[in-house]
């Protein structure tokens, strides 16, 4: 009897909802991909230890780099550099999901999407006018919305 008693006080119970079916359905896909491992016990463990330390972590400073890394990218034309301000940005969105849950976080959302499409682009068209232009847009974006001041 005792022994129930231990097991019931570590388990868990979810209210499962179209959201929760959409999470599993995703973990299931990454699974097979061996992106995330098969064992959601220890898929649960890592999130919560990734969402304590992410939750630590002061955006601000990580958004003033992607700010100066993108006007970077804008004047290098190295398609490396997006690279990095992709990792970056997709840092800085997964610390705002930690600390403030996705919905508030879905605004920056757009950033290390769009990121990720320009990342994807020829590598030969980096330093064109379109992508210059969408890259300075984010840099606006990011400088105006998420920090605040004006894109110097």
């Amino acid at each position: 009897m005792e022994k129930m008693k231990e097991n019931q006080r570590h388990s868990m119970s979810l209210t499962f909802g179209p959201r929760e079916k959409q999470v599993f359905e995703e973990i299931d896909r990454l699974a097979e991909k061996q992106i995330l491992p098969e064992n959601r016990n220890e898929i649960l463990r890592r999130g919560l230890h990734a969402t304590r330390y992410l939750a630590e972590i002061d955006e601000r400073p990580l958004l003033s780099l992607l700010s100066e890394h993108l006007r970077l990218v804008i004047k290098s034309h190295r398609p490396e550099e997006i690279a990095i301000a992709r990792n970056l940005s997709f840092a800085i969105y997964s610390t705002m999901i930690a600390k403030y849950g996705i919905l508030r976080a879905e605004t920056f959302e757009t950033i290390p999407m769009n990121l990720r499409l320009l990342e994807q682009i020829d590598r030969s068209k980096v330093g064109s006018e379109r992508i210059t232009k969408s890259l300075s847009e984010l840099a606006t974006s990011l400088d105006t919305i998420f920090l605040k001041q004006p894109a110097s």
